[in-house]
């Protein structure tokens, strides 16, 4: 399994004007499709896999969503 670093600054806007600001540094985990498939079939009954945000899986995509279904 690949991980991923995934950096950036969340700034929080409140209505009074304040503002927070801090970093946020998380460890994503990538995935296949396959293994996508196969961990969301452990807890989901239905589980479909499209990529580049097309209703279809193209061999070769560059993104993945997932649909689960309980």
């Amino acid at each position: 399994m690949q991980k991923v670093r995934f950096k950036r600054l969340v700034q929080i806007l409140r209505p009074n004007g304040e503002v927070r600001a801090f970093f946020v540094n998380d460890g994503l985990n990538i995935y296949t499709p396959r293994e996508i498939r196969l961990l969301g079939g452990e807890v989901f009954g239905e589980v479909k896999v499209y990529s580049d945000y097309e209703r279809k899986f193209k061999e070769n995509a560059k993104r993945f969503w997932a649909v689960m279904v309980k």
